[in-house]
């Protein structure tokens, strides 16, 4: 039996989810969203640190493996206490929570410049640009805390694990309490703190049973493509680097040190026109 959960994080910093790097590049741009993988690599630390005194390398694998058995995580999309911008490929392109691109962008996202310095002298060629999630927003004449929302499925309760309307505990420590999520957290980015844990009442179209379908008309996720599939939106290569990728196995003990097989994926609020179920993976990747 799987546990619905729908989730909301307040950030505290700003944060950057990024894409590939590009070594040509001096922009990074973030994403507008949270994959689940990332919630899954920030869980499997929260769980590890609560349960282990000095974790090593093979605890974080082994909680990392038990997650992605008895875990699901959608993604997060920016939530504002009212609106939950979700991406969406409409007719009139692409839109967030009836904001489109530009609105969405003035609203909600910034970016900062930084140089790396030596002796009080820029450094030619370290210029930067870090695009971000802000954590606060205009409403009105009022500022506010952005939120970002989205769901977890658990079963089996693994790590006697005991979920309350304030948080998910083990023991007496509440493992979403304050999460860190995504890149440049050295500079302190990505750093949220859980407002509010709701059981059921999903903001996404779900039937639960042995697996977790999702059905909306847009893309919750990312789903891997194929040459059959019809549809209005955008296609990305994803990859990246990692500790352990949970799909081949291969594992480093160097941040990073394992790169991740590149793929195309269909975006998350890509439309599809045979509109069917979609299998939730354990890190919110879709599959038909």
């Amino acid at each position: 039996m799987w546990h619905e959960l729908t989730v909301t994080f307040q950030l505290r910093s700003p944060l950057h989810i990024g894409y590939l790097p590009s070594r040509s590049s001096i922009f990074s741009p973030t994403r507008y969203y949270v994959p689940g993988r990332t919630l899954w690599g920030a869980l499997t630390r929260s769980i590890t640190e609560s349960i282990h005194g000095q974790p090593g390398g093979d605890d974080y694998r082994s909680t990392g493996k038990k997650l992605r058995e008895d875990f699901r995580f959608s993604y997060f999309y920016v939530h504002d206490g009212r609106t939950y911008y979700l991406p969406e490929y409409r007719d009139d392109g692409l839109m967030y929570g009836g904001l489109d691109r530009y609105e969405f962008e003035g609203r909600f996202i910034a970016s900062t410049v930084s140089t790396a310095l030596r002796g009080g002298v820029a450094l030619k060629g370290s210029l930067h640009e870090t695009e971000y999630i802000n954590s606060m927003f205009h409403d009105s004449e009022k500022v506010e805390r952005t939120r970002i929302m989205g769901c977890i499925w658990i079963k089996n309760r693994p790590f006697d694990l005991e979920i309350q309307k304030d948080g998910m505990f083990i023991g007496d420590i509440n493992i979403l309490d304050e999460l860190t999520l995504g890149g440049e957290s050295k500079y302190g980015f990505g750093k949220v703190v859980l407002e509010s844990i709701r059981i059921g009442r999903t903001p996404f179209r779900v039937h639960v049973s042995e697996d977790i379908q999702i059905s909306d008309e847009f893309l919750r996720g990312h789903m891997r493509y194929t040459h059959d599939l019809k549809f209005t939106g955008d296609l990305e290569l994803l990859s990246g680097r990692a500790y352990f990728d949970p799909e081949s196995q291969r594992s480093s003990e160097k941040p990073g040190g394992v790169i991740i097989k590149p793929e195309y994926y269909l975006t998350p609020g890509t439309r599809i026109e045979d509109h069917k179920e979609a299998t939730l993976l354990w890190d919110g990747t879709l599959v038909r």
